[in-house]
C-alpha cells in the first residue's frame, strides 16, 4: 500500500501510462479476491466496505428494480442481521417494500420450517441471510438455505463479511446471487470492501447501482477507485487463502481454551450455537455482571472486548441480536464478545482469563455491597 501511495499517481480510469499502471493494480487485486471466493473477476465490484456492499445489494438492487418500471417486492431476512442490513431494510419498508423476518431459536439458528412457510406465503424476490453472525459467530448452512430459496424462485444475498478468511467461502458451492465482503475482516485495510454479483443476475437486472456518477467499475459503482486499499485487500486475499488452515487451527485452539476456562466462572454460559461457528468468536453471558463494567475493567488492563456490534458503539441499548434469540434486556447487557485473531498467543489468552476472573469478582463484590446497603 505504501508503494502504491508513493509511486502510482495515476487514476485507474485514465488511459495514459500512469493510469494503465494503476488499472493493472485494480484488476490484479480483483483477480485475487475472485480467486479467494471462487468467482469470476467480472463478478466483483469494489466498494468502501461491508456497509456499502450490503446497501448496494439491498437498496441498490431494489431501486434499480423500481427504475426499470417494476413494483416493490417482498424481502426476507433474519432478525439477527448486522445494522448495515437491518437499517436498509427499514428504509425499504418505508418506501413500500414488504419486509418479513424469519424466526430463529434461542441459539440463533434459522428455523427452516418458518423460512419455507414465508417463502410459500410471501413469494419473496430476495432473501438476505448472513453467512456468519457478527456477534455470536454462528455459521449458517447457506448452501442448503439458498437451495430452498431458489426452489421458490427467490434470489439470495449473503453478508459474508465475518466469514471471509475464517471459513471456506466458495460462491459456486454456496450458489448465492449476491455476497458482501469487508476488507478489514480478513486483515486488509479498513474502508475497502467488495460485492460479488453473480453473472446470473443479468437476466433480472443488467446493472445494480447505489452510487451514480462516472463509469467506474464498468458503470456499476461510481467514484475513483481507492487504489492503495484495493491493493491491500488483494494482498490480504492472497494471504488468507495460503494461510487458511494454520489460522483456523491456531485460533480455534486459543478460543476453546479461553472458553473452557471462562465457563468455570459461576453463572457463565455461551451465547449462540457452540457447534457451528467461526473459530475466533466467543460470546459469553456472565450472570450479575454488567457487560459495560466488565468492558471498562478489562480495557484498563489492555484487553479489548465488545458488548455488541462495533457499528452500534456508543449505544446503551441491549444487543438486538441477543434480544432476538430470547434474552431479556438485562441478560443481553450482561453478555460480552471475545474475538481472537492469528496474532494472538497462548500467553495473552492466559492473561485474559486471569484478568477476566478478577474483574468479574470485583464487579460482583461491588454489586453485593450495594445490594446489602439498599
Amino acid at each position: 500500500m505504501k508503494d502504491v501511495l508513493e509511486n502510482f499517481i495515476g487514476n485507474p480510469s485514465s488511459v495514459h501510462t500512469e493510469g494503465r499502471a494503476a488499472r493493472d493494480i485494480v484488476e490484479n487485486s480483483r483477480k485475487k479476491l475472485a480467486h479467494l471466493i471462487n468467482a469470476q473477476p467480472e463478478e466483483i465490484i469494489f466498494t468502501s466496505g461491508g456497509t456499502e456492499s450490503n446497501n448496494t445489494a439491498l437498496i441498490g438492487f431494489a431501486l434499480s428494480w423500481l427504475k426499470d418500471g417494476h413494483k416493490p417486492f417482498c424481502i426476507l431476512a433474519s432478525p439477527l442481521e448486522h445494522p448495515s442490513i437491518i437499517k436498509p431494510l427499514e428504509f425499504l419498508k418505508k418506501i413500500g417494500f414488504d419486509v418479513s423476518f424469519i424466526q430463529v431459536d434461542n441459539k440463533g439458528r434459522i428455523i427452516e420450517e418458518h423460512l419455507i412457510e414465508l417463502l410459500k406465503q410471501k413469494n419473496p424476490m430476495l432473501v438476505t441471510l448472513s453467512l456468519c453472525n457478527h456477534e455470536l459467530g454462528n455459521l449458517y448452512p447457506i448452501k442448503e438455505l439458498t437451495s430452498i430459496c431458489h426452489q421458490y424462485g427467490a434470489l439470495v444475498h449473503t453478508d459474508a463479511a465475518q466469514a471471509i478468511g475464517k471459513t471456506l467461502v466458495d460462491t459456486r458451492l454456496l450458489e448465492v446471487d449476491l455476497l458482501s465482503i469487508s476488507g478489514h475482516k480478513f486483515q486488509g485495510p479498513k474502508g475497502i470492501g467488495a460485492l460479488y454479483i453473480s453473472n446470473r443476475l443479468k437476466q433480472y437486472l443488467p446493472s445494480i447501482n447505489l452510487l451514480y456518477g462516472g463509469g467506474q467499475e464498468k458503470g456499476r459503482r461510481a467514484g475513483t477507485e481507492n487504489l492503495a486499499s484495493i491493493a491491500g485487500m488483494g494482498l490480504a486475499a492472497s494471504i488468507a487463502q495460503t494461510d487458511f488452515s494454520s489460522y483456523t487451527d491456531h485460533v480455534k485452539n486459543l478460543r476453546d481454551y479461553l472458553e473452557k476456562e471462562l465457563l468455570t466462572i459461576p453463572g457463565s454460559t455461551i451465547n449462540g450455537d457452540p457447534e457451528n461457528r467461526v473459530p475466533g468468536t466467543c460470546n459469553i453471558h456472565f450472570e450479575d455482571v454488567e457487560g459495560e463494567l466488565l468492558h471498562m475493567n478489562l480495557d484498563i488492563q489492555g484487553i479489548s472486548i465488545a458488548t455488541g456490534s462495533a457499528c452500534s458503539s456508543g449505544s446503551t441499548d441491549p444487543s438486538s441480536v441477543l434480544l432476538a434469540i430470547g434474552q431479556s434486556p438485562k441478560q443481553a447487557k450482561q453478555s460480552v464478545r471475545f474475538s481472537l485473531g492469528r496474532q494472538n498467543t497462548l500467553e495473552e489468552v492466559v492473561y485474559v482469563i486471569e484478568q477476566t476472573k478478577q474483574a468479574i469478582a470485583r464487579v460482583r463484590k461491588v454489586n453485593s455491597l450495594f445490594a446489602s446497603i439498599y
